[in-house]
């Protein structure tokens, strides 16, 4: 499948870039008015889930396990980080080194980190690009290269950008060149990157996203 339109993409001009900050900037808004109007029934739901120290901790809490039944992540909320009191968290980041709850943290953020790059991998080959990093959280960094031009897609704050490199060097990775012909050809919500009964970003999702 050819996308001729990203052999050579022309620079957005100022109205455009206003119009995509204008957008990002509208989205997030109606996220956080979305979010507050649904407060109410999530600190409702959370009073009937398992017994929790801050249920209005809980509430405003971005983890997947609120709310959730006992068990699974953070034993269904309990042990969430937002349940600790001041003294507990500083406990932990005071913590000696080889800490085993915040290795066992580490590693299974790392084994998640591989799976998802592992995933990305195999979209990128079943559409026929490649993807070279897909890491982080805050922000979440995907780069690759699709139709002979390098990207970079960059997640943060609920809103993503994606970057192409210049046509003079079109393989350089804009994430770790500074090339000043590179080009943000889109962008929009968090949301775009999930699949639609998640809110986790689904790297087939966000492969696919990047090709279109």
């Amino acid at each position: 499948m050819a996308y001729p339109y990203l052999a050579n993409p022309p620079p957005p001009d100022p109205d455009t870039v206003r119009q995509l900050r204008e957008q990002a900037d509208a989205a997030r808004a109606a996220s956080a008015a979305r979010k507050a109007a649904e407060r109410p029934a999530r600190v409702t739901a959370l009073g009937l889930g398992p017994p929790l120290r801050d249920i209005e901790a809980a509430a405003d809490c971005p983890c997947g396990c609120h709310p959730r039944p006992t068990g699974g992540l953070h034993t269904g909320g309990a042990t969430c980080p937002c349940q600790r009191t001041d003294a507990e968290r500083h406990a932990v980041v005071r913590a000696p080194a080889d800490n085993s709850q915040m290795k066992g943290m580490f590693a299974r953020m790392a084994r998640q980190e591989q799976d998802d790059f592992d995933a990305a991998q195999a979209a990128a080959v079943a559409l026929g690009t490649t993807c070279t990093r897909y890491e982080g959280l805050f922000p979440l960094v995907i780069t690759g290269v699709a139709l002979g031009r390098a990207f970079y897609l960059r997640c943060r704050h609920e809103g993503w950008t994606l970057e192409l490199a210049g046509a003079d060097r079109p393989l350089d990775d804009p994430y770790t060149h500074d090339d000043p012909q590179a080009l943000v050809i889109a962008g929009g919500t968090e949301g775009d990157l999930c699949t639609a009964d998640s809110r986790r970003i689904d790297p087939d999702t966000a492969m696919a996203v990047i090709v279109t």
